[in-house]
């Protein structure tokens, strides 16, 4: 009997750590999913800013970099729905992207990211 007692409590914690390997590995799915990141999207996109900006921009690492930083060095609380404020933010995009209307396509998208 306490062979066979022995042997269900072993079986038993074999199973809880399977279990909890499981639950780890299911919370690094759902935390990938939440941050919007593939397995192959660049370690220095470290924001949902950053990497939507990459996924906008060609998955041009260098480039999203680039515009997340200029639009940080102008942005101004309160931009949103501020005309000046807006352009101030275009015209710094501009300087990198030197298109209209990419310019007004990535500040969409910029405007619909929180973190800014």
């Amino acid at each position: 009997m306490s062979l066979l007692l022995d042997t269900l409590i072993k079986e038993r914690k074999t199973d809880a750590i399977n279990y909890e390997k499981y639950l780890e590995g299911i919370k690094k799915i759902i935390d990938k999913i939440n941050s919007g990141k593939s397995d192959n999207t660049p370690s220095s996109l470290n924001t949902p800013g950053k990497v939507a900006l990459y996924n906008n921009l060609n998955k041009d690492e260098k480039l999203a970099l680039e515009i997340d930083s200029a639009v940080r060095s102008v942005i101004q609380d309160g931009f949103r729905g501020n005309p000046a404020k807006e352009r101030i933010i275009q015209g710094k995009m501009f300087e990198i992207l030197k298109d209209e209307n990419e310019v007004k396509r990535i500040f969409d998208i910029i405007v619909n990211q929180p973190e800014y």
